[in-house]
Formats: structure tokens, C-alpha cells, sequence
């Protein structure tokens, strides 16, 4: 079955978003410690505190999407804000600004993905839902992938085999990275229609405060949701990895190009992976992902080599691309059809706690303890997190429509 207009429209709208992303977030790490001369803790408390204003307004914005009845404006809204605060990136002189910049980018973030999840849900029927989620992912990496390519050649061109970043370099990143993300909004404004999939017996409600607007989820909804949040306790940032790599006094274009090879796997594999849980299940999948992200960690730990690192990463894109899809396939399905704003939010409220504690924590292990106790850590944690889901029941399947 092809996919919706919306489906392949807000694929192309993350596609450049995630161009424009790329282009400045992977270099952030870099300028924190490079230019301003920070320590592997401050990379976890900014990233950690950008994540936590994610948690409010990710919550908010599914809850509100639902009683509205309309998902696009809160989608553009969040696009939005995220794109207007690049242009920041090329005036920043300070940790302060670098933070504050994360914080808005990160605030639009969680605006807009609770009601563009739901949107992707309500654009598909329930038979393709994994495809979608899959080619919604896959469209998020092959963004990342070329924006990984326009850093790795800008990084070879003004840097050669340094390994470390300057501030020149940054600057043109951050001029590069407008651009893309004009284009995003441009087709987040023309092509994505609103959805008609949410229906009620009465007359509107008013919002629910937060903590009860997943009042009608089933227990095994909440279980799912406990289980995503023990998980991501180990769901440290990207960035970590890239700083690992630096350590290890690999030239910074070859640590760009191992996150490039990280988003080409999970490119190579969402769309796939999809598919196949739309035939066998979503929860086996999502399992055997998180089990593969506890083997990374534990990897990345105790790696020496540029070689070791290059296998880590692949299992970093084989996770994500097993995973990020799937979680929020099986979340709509375990979800009531009225509530699937709230659940997405509820999910990613649960996604923006654990990360929060998962980035500090990490962060403040490396400082004090190094890198073996840090990664190891989340390694025993997302184990953890994979043996809860034995513990939901699968849903129920629809039938598959008669031909």
C-alpha cells in the first residue's frame, strides 16, 4: 500500500530538519570543549537540561492536540521555533547561549512531536503503521547522513586531520544549517494537511490536567510506557559517543564519518524493520533493539581502537533503526484511538525524564569515574529495560482488510 500524502510529506520536512540538525548539533560537543574549554560533564548538563524542558511541553502539546481536535498548528508551531534559533548558533560566544539555544530548539521539539506522531498515525492505517513510523524514521537518517557529509567535508576542508574543532569552522556550520531549515518549514506549511481520524460521541471537554489525561489507558499501555522509561535511563546522547571517539585521538572527520556510517545503517534498516513487525509484531523487535544498545554501551566502554569504535556504531544504527520506529508503532497500537495525542505524550514525557537523569548521570560518572563505569552502567540499565517488556501483552491485531 503507498503511503499517505502526509506521511511522505512530514518524512521530507524531518529529511531537511534533520540536513539542518546535523550540520550544527554533532559540532556543539566539539565547540563546548574545544572553543570554550569545557569538561565531558557540562556536555551532559546541557544536554540533559535541553531535554528537560522537553518533558513539559511534549506532554502538553499531545494532551492539547487531542482536545483541539487539530494536530498541524502545534507541529508548525514546534518546527518553527526550532528553526528560528539556528541563525543563534553563528552569534554564541559563551556555554550560557549554547544552552539557551539548545533549551528553545529542544522547547519546539517537544511542541511539535506528540501531534506530528499523531498525524503519522492517523494518516495510516493500522496494517501500515510500521511502515510509516519506519519510513518516517528513514527519510529523520538519510537527512542526517547528508547533513553528516556537508560536516565531514567542511571539516576536512578547514581542518584537515586536526582533532580538534575551531571556532571559524563552527561559524560556517551554523550559516550552513539555515538553509535547510528554511526549506523544512516551507513544506511543513504547504503540503501537510490536517487529519480528520479524531472522533467524539459529545460535546468537546475541556483540557485535563496533565497527570490525568491518560486516565483511560490500559494497564498494559502503562507497562509499556514503565519499561520505555527504565529503558532510555541508558538513552544517553549521541553526543557521548563522538566525545569517546575524539578521546581515543581519532582526527574529527573520521569521527563525523562514524556517525555517517551510525545513519546509514539505521537508514538501511528502519523501513525494513518496519515491515517486518507489521507482519510478526512490534515487541519482539523492540526488545531485541534494546538488548543490542546494552552490547554498545557496554562496547563503548572499554573500545581502543578506531576499528572497534567503527563496529560500535554500527550497532548504535542497527538499534536505532530496530527501535525508533517500532516503540511508537507499538504505542499506537496499545493507545485508545481518542488518546493517541495524550499516549504520545505521555510516551514522551517518559522519553524526556529518563534522558534528562541518563545525560547527567553519564556525564557526571565519566568525570568522576571514567568511561567504563559510565557506559557500563547504561549497558546494565537497558537490559533491564528490555526484560520489563515481557511483561506487556502484545495488542490485539486488526484484521487485514479482505481484497
Amino acid at each position: 500500500m503507498k503511503l499517505s500524502r502526509n506521511v511522505l510529506a512530514l518524512g521530507i520536512v524531518s529529511f531537511f530538519t534533520d540536513v539542518s540538525s546535523e550540520v550544527t548539533v554533532r559540532a556543539i560537543p566539539f565547540f563546548l570543549m574545544n572553543v570554550l574549554g569545557l569538561g565531558e560533564e557540562f556536555v551532559g548538563y546541557i544536554e540533559g537540561a535541553a531535554q528537560s524542558v522537553v518533558v513539559f511541553f511534549r506532554l502538553v502539546s499531545g494532551i492539547l492536540s487531542d482536545r483541539m481536535g487539530r494536530r498541524k498548528p502545534l507541529t508548525l508551531a514546534g518546527y518553527g521555533l526550532s528553526h528560528a534559533v539556528k541563525p543563534l548558533l553563528y552569534l554564541v560566544t559563551s556555554w550560557p547561549g549554547v544552552l539557551a539555544i539548545r533549551f528553545l530548539d529542544r522547547m519546539g521539539k517537544g511542541v511539535r512531536t506528540a501531534p506530528r506522531d499523531a498525524l503519522i498515525a492517523e494518516s495510516s492505517p493500522e496494517s501500515d503503521r510500521g511502515r510509516a513510523f519506519g519510513f518516517h524514521r528513514a527519510m529523520d537518517t538519510v537527512g542526517s547522513v547528508l547533513g553528516l557529509l556537508i560536516v565531514i567535508g567542511v571539516a576536512r576542508w578547514k581542518l584537515g586531520d586536526a582533532n580538534h574543532l575551531d571556532d571559524p569552522t563552527f561559524r560556517i556550520l551554523a550559516l550552513i544549517s539555515c538553509v535547510p531549515a528554511a526549506l523544512s518549514m516551507g513544506v511543513l506549511a504547504g503540503f501537510v494537511r490536517e487529519t480528520t481520524a479524531i472522533s467524539r460521541t459529545g460535546p468537546p471537554t475541556p483540557a485535563l490536567p496533565p497527570l490525568r489525561g491518560g486516565r483511560g489507558f490500559s494497564p498494559g499501555l502503562w507497562r509499556y510506557l514503565a519499561a520505555v522509561f527504565v529503558f532510555n535511563l541508558s538513552m544517553v546522547s549521541d553526543a557521548f559517543y563522538v566525545v569517546r571517539a575524539q578521546e581515543l585521538g581519532l582526527p574529527l572527520w573520521q569521527v563525523f564519518g562514524l556517525v555517517l556510517i551510525m545513519s546509514v545503517v539505521q537508514a538501511s534498516v528502519s523501513v525494513p524493520a518496519g515491515i517486518l513487525s507489521d507482519r510478526l509484531g512490534r515487541r519482539g523487535l523492540v526488545a531485541l533493539g534494546w538488548v543490542v544498545s546494552g552490547l554498545q554501551l557496554l562496547g563503548f566502554g572499554f573500545a581502543t581502537t578506531g576499528l572497534e569504535l567503527s563496529g560500535l556504531f554500527v550497532l548504535v544504527g542497527l538499534f536505532l533503526g530496530l527501535t525508533e520506529g517500532n516503540e511508537k508503532a507499538l504505542l499506537t497500537d496499545l493507545a485508545p484511538a481518542e488518546l493517541k495525542g495524550t499516549a504520545f505524550g505521555f510516551y514522551n514525557l517518559a522519553l524526556g525524564v529518563a534522558l534528562l537523569v541518563a545525560n547527567v548521570a553519564l556525564g557526571e560518572l565519566w568525570h568522576r569515574m571514567g568511561p567504563r563505569v559510565a557506559f557500563s552502567t547504561g549497558a546494565v540499565t537497558a537490559v533491564l529495560g528490555a526484560s520489563l517488556l515481557a511483561f506487556v501483552p502484545p495488542p490485539r491485531r486488526a484484521p487485514a482488510p479482505s481484497a
